[in-house]
């Protein structure tokens, strides 16, 4: 891929994770199980395959936490989640 390619994925990504961080905290507030698993599915495979992996690596823990209802460990994670989106967020934006 071209560096303008890439460029556009990850501004692509940093939308979507913009977009999506807060419809995870809110599901994850309402220990609403099923939300969380389909929207932390979504974001560990977008994050994989963008080989963003810290971000990955948290959906896939947040993603088998809720499927063992997990509400006390969603919580903590959510909190590691939005650091790593945070600072995901920060870097991309100086490409």
């Amino acid at each position: 891929l071209e560096r303008e390619d890439i460029v556009e994925l990850l501004n692509d990504f940093r939308e979507y994770l913009g977009g999506m961080l807060p419809d995870l905290e809110k599901a994850v507030a309402a220990s609403d199980f099923a939300a969380i698993r389909s929207l932390t599915h979504a974001l560990k495979g977008s994050s994989g395959n963008l080989r963003i992996s810290d971000i990955y690596e948290v959906a896939k823990k947040m993603q088998d936490a809720s499927e063992t209802k997990q509400a006390a460990v969603l919580k903590s994670l959510m909190s590691e989640m939005k650091h790593h989106g945070e600072r995901f967020m920060a870097e991309s934006q100086a490409l």
